[in-house]
């Protein structure tokens, strides 16, 4: 059945399998936790089904689907882009496991918001080839424990064409609104941009236990052995974090290397500029090559809740001490962005570090953006004449149904 705020009407009975193949998915087990993606999965289907003929319109999902107010405006707001590739990946993950028997396939094809539905051949009662390769390889590349495979160099315009493969193409106007030649985004990357090798780009990967199919919990060193650990997945917030960085080295015309972390060595950091995506428990590397001095992650002493998130070890007269993260996914986060010398004090540092992988995501995303970045280099005092500054920073974030959504610089530090 259908969700209440949505049309119905009778339908042949083909469509009718087809909508209960719709319930049956958004009902399943998988589904349970996301119900903005079980929403839009049931808005799509009753629109593909009941309105064929329409075209449905980033606006139309952000304002009926997602609470975006009437003055919403996709160039600005990727809100739509984002849950649409989480829906999609979702659905590959479904027919990988537990819908791997089902009657219908149900596909959400690039380029559109219209779903596709096919029926599973009678003679494949295995489902061994219901879903095709181009799925497969989409259930591969699923956002939550998305394995990443680029363990060597890759350019940066191969690794934007095989992220982007997976989670659709940007729009030019939002994903792809980050302006290279803007004088923010010149001052801001300049370290960056001299080196013809570019940089490392090194990705946290925590250790974990368990498989995809029985499950995944973090490694706990009391109960698990260590040859148990696996350390090839990561959040969504590092991947859409690669795919922002990967697609803005594009632009500039410059190479990077990515890594995980669990593969990347002091000695490939003696000469590099460094940037790195995730928190720092998860990004074991950057412990031993850089620790903030202004903020750090971490208990709040003074907060009755017991929560946790980042500290202002020298907040000045007037200044928050603290910034709490929200006990859950939806609400206000934060996020450092700190830049300092690397082992090669002619080198930088770059750290994109979040409460959550949505803050880690968010950071990326700041540091991509010329207006947020027109902003963090105006109060830094920066000009194309002089290097820019080694600073620590706080962002807030804002975020909704897994998405971060708004970003603010709420503290900084300059460290040099």
């Amino acid at each position: 059945m259908l969700h209440s705020g949505f049309r119905r009407q009778e339908v042949p009975s083909f469509t009718k399998e087809n909508l209960a193949q719709v319930d049956r998915v958004a009902s399943s087990p998988l589904f349970h936790g996301s119900e903005a993606l079980s929403k839009l999965l049931r808005y799509l289907a009753d629109r593909t089904l009941n309105s064929p003929a329409d075209h449905l319109k980033e606006y139309q999902i952000a304002t009926e689907v997602l609470g975006r107010p009437p003055d919403f405006d996709p160039q600005t707001d990727a809100c739509v882009r984002v849950q649409v590739a989480r829906l999609r990946s979702k659905l590959a993950e479904y027919y990988e496991s537990v819908g791997g028997s089902d009657p219908v396939i149900i596909h959400l094809p690039k380029g559109g918001y219209a779903l596709s539905f096919e029926q599973r051949p009678v003679d494949d009662p295995s489902g061994a080839t219901a879903v095709s390769a181009k799925t497969s390889r989409r259930f591969i590349l699923q956002p939550r424990v998305l394995a990443i495979l680029c363990l060597v160099a890759v350019s940066s315009s191969l690794l934007t064409a095989v992220l982007i493969s997976a989670f659709g193409k940007p729009n030019k106007h939002a994903d792809l609104r980050s302006d290279a030649t803007s004088p923010a985004m010149m001052i801001f990357w300049a370290p960056f941009l001299h080196d013809q090798d570019g940089p490392y780009i090194v990705y946290s990967n925590a250790a974990f236990v368990g498989s995809p199919m029985t499950g995944l919990r973090y490694f706990d060193p009391a109960r698990d052995q260590q040859s148990a650990v696996s350390e090839h997945y990561t959040g969504v917030g590092e991947v859409m974090g690669a795919v922002r960085l990967g697609i803005l080295f594009d632009q500039f015309g410059r190479q990077f290397r990515l890594k995980r972390s669990g593969l990347f060595t002091l000695d490939e950091a003696a000469h590099r500029n460094l940037i790195f995506l995730g928190s720092p428990t998860e990004n074991p590397p950057l412990g031993k090559i850089l620790s903030t001095h202004e903020f750090v992650f971490g208990m709040l002493p003074a907060d009755p809740q017991h929560r946790s998130g980042v500290l202002s070890l020298h907040p000045r007269a007037g200044e928050q001490a603290d910034f709490p993260s929200s006990p859950m996914w939806n609400g206000e986060d934060y996020a450092i962005i700190a830049l300092a010398p690397g082992l090669d004090p002619s080198r930088r540092v770059l750290t994109l570090e979040g409460t959550s992988t949505l803050t880690t995501q968010a950071a990326a995303e700041f540091v991509c953006d010329p207006s947020q970045l027109a902003d963090l280099v105006g109060k830094l005092g920066a000009t194309s004449k002089d290097p820019l500054p080694t600073f620590e920073a706080v962002i807030r974030v804002r975020v909704e149904g897994d998405v971060p959504l708004e970003s603010h610089l709420v503290a900084l530090r300059k460290t040099q």
